[in-house]
């Protein structure tokens, strides 16, 4: 019998609504301490394209970044 091949491509399964959860979490813990928090995401992972994200995250209060490997550093 043996493998089926390696799939190439796996769809995006997060959404705005696991993103919120996330930013929220990390940022409400990070508040406790001297240190700025810094939440880096992988916008291939998310529903949404990078253009909305970046978007929605601005207008509500986030400094975000497209660092070099495509990744998306919220502030």
């Amino acid at each position: 019998m043996g493998l089926s091949p390696k799939p190439q491509h796996v769809d995006p399964t997060q959404t705005w609504e696991d993103l919120d959860r996330f930013l929220q979490q990390n940022f409400s813990q990070g508040s406790k301490s001297k240190e700025p928090t810094i939440v880096y995401i992988d916008p291939d992972k998310y529903v949404m394209n990078t253009k909305e994200i970046i978007q929605s995250a601005t207008e509500n209060g986030y400094k975000t970044t497209i660092i070099p490997n495509g990744m998306i550093k919220f502030e």
